[in-house]
């Protein structure tokens, strides 16, 4: 007779009866020996074939290895939903990713997508860049700013100025690929010359070189259109300042 030697701290008692459900099963549903009903272990080998598969060709979930069919449900999926390689009939795993590792959101487990952008930063791990092997940014543009069809983010092509947004040659915002409008003025009030509608300057100048306050050649600190000082004939006056009041030698003034 053949009796069953079993260790005092064994959940299992010598008649190979589990302590605490009571039957030949664990709370796991594997016997003593750590096979299920169906002579599976843990890893899914049986006891009698030593493989993947028992005596009729099925796997531990029911799957049969020719054909993939689950004895259960006679499709290609099991009860819970998933195929013989885990993934559901939308090709994705319980843990959310396809077999080529990107989940529905086109993302793999680290945050890259499939051209190897990071979706929060940008950066590229194929290029070790920001930008992909076809030279272009997460957001669609080369460092130059422009798309594949040779457009800015403005919706203007590099070669003809034109706007595919609006199809003609302004934005938008009613500027073209310069920023002047119909008009002929940028959105600070000034044309290509750099003259407002008044016809004078940023520094208050004309096309005849005079001053607006004035009338004559020279601003009120001596400065004329070339921002050129009457006295010393260079950018900086006889004291060491520009027209925009900056010094010839860079240092900053702070009061305190």
């Amino acid at each position: 007779m053949f009796f069953m030697i079993t260790d005092s701290s064994s959940q299992w008692n010598e008649d190979g009866i589990h302590k605490i459900t009571g039957t030949k099963y664990d709370e796991l549903r594997f016997d003593i020996e750590g096979n299920n009903r169906r002579g599976f272990n843990q890893d899914g080998i049986h006891k009698i074939t030593n493989q993947k598969w028992d005596e009729e060709d099925y796997d531990y979930r029911l799957f049969h290895k020719d054909t993939g069919i689950n004895k259960h449900t006679r499709t290609k999926c099991a009860d819970d939903g998933y195929d013989i390689d885990g993934y559901d009939k939308y090709g994705f795993s319980k843990d959310g990713f396809t077999k080529d590792g990107f989940n529905q959101y086109e993302l793999d487990k680290d945050g890259y997508n499939k051209d190897g952008f990071n979706k929060d930063t940008g950066f590229n791990k194929h290029t070790q860049s920001n930008f992909g092997k076809d030279g272009y940014g997460l957001d669609g543009y080369d460092v130059d700013g422009y798309d594949k069809d040779g457009h800015n983010q403005d919706g203007f092509n590099k070669d003809t100025g034109f706007n595919k947004h609006t199809q003609s040659n302004f934005g938008k915002d009613g500027y073209d690929v310069d920023g002047y409008s119909k008009n002929g003025f940028n959105k600070d009030g000034y044309n290509k010359d750099g003259y407002q509608k008044d016809g004078y300057n940023k520094d208050g100048f004309n096309k005849n070189k005079l001053y607006k306050k004035t009338g004559k050649k020279y601003n009120d600190c001596g400065f004329d259109i070339d921002r050129l000082h009457e006295k010393t004939g260079k950018k900086y006056n006889e004291f060491g300042f520009d027209i925009d009041g900056n010094p010839e030698d860079g240092s900053v003034f702070t009061l305190g």
